[in-house]
């Protein structure tokens, strides 16, 4: 399920306005700190974001990877 069908299906069962807005808040959150989460990691492997937004492996890091 993604995040967006959550959110679909969160404001579809949730009546109380305050409940659902902090349920959201919180539900969006999580979506962007999943997204840093896997950025810095993706960067940390050697891999770039190219102008399509699409990460493709490149030639170095800007990190140290201790393996």
């Amino acid at each position: 399920m993604t995040f967006k069908e959550l959110d679909q299906r969160i404001r579809a069962s949730v009546p109380d306005v305050v409940e659902r807005k902090k349920i959201l808040t919180g539900l969006h959150e999580i979506e962007e700190a999943i997204n840093q989460c896997a950025s810095f990691y993706l960067s940390a492997a050697g891999y770039t974001v190219a102008e399509d937004g699409i990460y493709k492996e490149g030639s170095s890091t800007r990190f140290q990877v201790n393996e």
